[in-house]
């Protein structure tokens, strides 16, 4: 008896639970919204994290005295997606907008702030329109 009472206690538990909190599940139709934005954000957020660690070479790259025509070139190498090497390319150009520092600190800083500035850029405006990195 107290075996039926408690199967009977954990089958309607959950009904009476959302009864009493006039909780509304989502329809089919809107779990298979919620998934295809889970996955467009997972998508963005992974391109955002590739494109703000090549940010991070590029700008080390200037820091410690890279070409720009060297850097630039290796745009266009590579198996990156064409959206992501034309947003490499426009990285490269806002790099060596920034100036050649010598101290080790003032270059840890720059490297710094145009890794983090890249991730946000992209986390806010997307892989398509343009950034700005200074």
């Amino acid at each position: 008896m107290k075996k039926i009472i408690l199967l009977v206690a954990i089958v309607l538990m959950p009904k009476i639970c959302l009864a009493n909190t006039n909780i509304e599940l989502p329809s089919k139709e809107e779990l298979i919204k919620m998934i295809d934005k889970k996955y467009e954000i997972q998508t963005r957020d992974s391109k955002c994290k590739t494109l703000s660690e090549l940010a991070k070479a590029i700008m080390e790259g200037r820091q410690h005295g890279l070409s720009f025509d060297y850097v630039y070139k290796t745009a266009d190498e590579g198996s990156l997606p064409e959206d992501m090497k034309m947003k490499q390319r426009q990285i490269v150009l806002q790099a060596y907008e920034y100036p050649l520092y010598s101290s080790d600190e003032d270059k840890l800083k720059a490297i710094g702030k145009f890794h983090l500035k890249s991730f946000l850029e992209c986390r806010n405006r997307g892989v398509e329109q343009d950034w700005d990195l200074r």
